[in-house]
């Protein structure tokens, strides 16, 4: 887990742990190398604070300019926006398995099929989150009974690329509907475009119709040969995404988080639970 300090030029983020601290830093510092460097903070120093018996890790780095996204109503251009950074990200590198980086971009607990990792961390998961809740115990069992019929289905994703993992609109920056940059690349790994999409696909695809085409017709003419998901696939991975934000929430006491993510949950279930008739 990880804090976040502001100051007027920089921005420091604290992490419980070192390993972790100097994961993002390094892959930051691959990052300022790339065709995508401008939109991604610099790294200006890594520090140790001791506070009590504890410690913290942290990294300093440059703070970009804008808000996030979150707190701006999209509109094409910016939707626009959002698959020419998402395709930029995945064409940086690519990977044979799945699964989060270390600081030298290997791949952590590889999984060779897509289906494979989906069901081990569905079931991590599930762990965590029956440690502080067990009321979704009966959706947990259901997902992964889904994820056991659609295994073979899911393993058609062979190619893993570059992701952010986290590419939620919190995590997008911008001035006046002009991306600035992207921030939070704790949890980058090597996964398919599938699964990098299940934080944007809800807000594409389920609030505005014409937004979802949009998006896929700018991704794929930088990307054309990406296998795209099927919607129930994709409503699928939204769902099983839910119940690992659900452990992150009940972990940190976020019960207004909770709650938005458990009505996320239901219309994910909902789509399943329809078959997705106009598939």
């Amino acid at each position: 887990m990880s804090r976040i300090r502001f100051s007027e030029n920089e921005v420091t983020k604290c992490f419980d742990s070192q390993n972790s601290r100097n994961r993002e830093a390094d892959i930051l510092n691959r990052l300022s190398h790339t065709p995508i460097s401008g939109l991604v903070p610099k790294v200006t120093g890594l520090s140790e604070l001791e506070e009590g018996e504890t410690k913290q890790y942290l990294i300093s780095m440059s703070r970009i300019a804008g808000v996030p996204l979150s707190d701006h109503a999209l509109d094409e251009g910016v939707v626009e926006q959002l698959a020419s950074v998402l395709a930029s990200c995945h064409q940086l590198f690519k990977f044979t398995s799945f699964g989060s980086l270390t600081s030298d971009l290997q791949v952590e607990d590889s999984q060779s099929r897509f289906g494979d990792f989906l069901i081990l961390q569905l079931r991590q998961w599930n762990v965590r989150l029956a440690r502080f809740s067990t009321q979704y115990a009966e959706v947990s069992t259901t997902l992964t009974g889904l994820l056991d019929q659609q295994h073979s289905s899911l393993n058609r994703f062979t190619s893993a690329v570059f992701c952010h993992n986290d590419f939620d609109l919190k995590n997008v920056l911008h001035v006046q509907g002009k991306i600035t940059g992207l921030i939070d690349w704790e949890h980058a790994g090597a996964y398919p475009f599938a699964w990098d999409m299940r934080k944007l696909y809800p807000v594409l695809y389920w609030k505005k119709p014409g937004w979802g085409s949009l998006f896929l017709t700018r991704y794929l003419s930088q990307c054309p040969n990406v296998v795209i998901p099927s919607v129930s696939e994709q409503a699928l991975l939204v769902a099983v995404d839910c119940i690992g934000a659900l452990s992150w929430a009940y972990r940190n006491r976020a019960q207004s988080e909770a709650n938005r993510i458990s009505q996320l949950l239901n219309q994910a279930l909902a789509m399943l639970s329809e078959g997705v008739s106009n598939e």
